[in-house]
């Protein structure tokens, strides 16, 4: 027997209010989404490529010797990022179980799960972004190619977590504490 708070699928009879709204924005929505995080990928990658570019016609590179500076710097600025990413996305995570049981009561709308995931989306992205580019300016300083390495990283923890519908799907289930075959009975 099906809950009437059954997620899965979206357009489940037994949850048409829902499946309207979700039917309707919902594909919009991550479209833009991934709109928007292409962008901030392709940004890192293009300047990546400056960068590269830049670094090869530089012959004063910190000598093998030298401590980088910078570069720990760098690694310690990503180290910092990705928790504070953690902490959004947990922060995240409460929001929308406190959205799910606004949603039962009737308090809520079935559009603000996608304004959460969007607004949770571009946050952790731009934390990412940020310490990747810092990666990318310690290399075209210190010629070191540990902070490629932090923005090759960083662009694949981007990578992850590009938006699609199923991935949607999961993290409004998981918030309303639902497993991924709720309903298969």
């Amino acid at each position: 027997m099906r809950s009437p708070w059954d997620l899965r699928p979206f357009s489940s009879p037994t949850n048409k209010k829902f499946s309207t709204v979700m039917s309707q924005q919902q594909t919009t929505s991550i479209q833009t989404m991934q709109i928007i995080t292409a962008a901030l990928m392709m940004g890192v990658v293009m300047f990546g490529g400056v960068a590269v570019v830049i670094q090869s016609g530089n012959d004063q590179v910190v000598e093998n010797n030298e401590l980088p500076i910078l570069l720990i710097v760098a690694f310690v600025f990503t180290v910092i990022e990705l928790g504070t990413r953690q902490v959004v996305l947990i922060v995240f995570n409460q929001k929308l179980k406190t959205e799910i049981q606004d949603y039962k009561e009737g308090e809520s709308s079935a559009q603000e799960f996608l304004g959460l995931y969007q607004t949770r989306l571009i946050i952790s992205m731009a934390l990412c972004e940020g310490a990747a580019f810092f990666g990318l300016i310690v290399y075209m300083i210190e010629g070191h190619w540990g902070g490629l390495a932090i923005a090759a990283f960083l662009l694949i923890i981007m990578g992850t977590s590009f938006p699609t519908e199923n991935k949607f799907r999961e993290w409004v289930r998981t918030g309303s504490g639902q497993s991924a075959y709720a309903g298969d009975e």
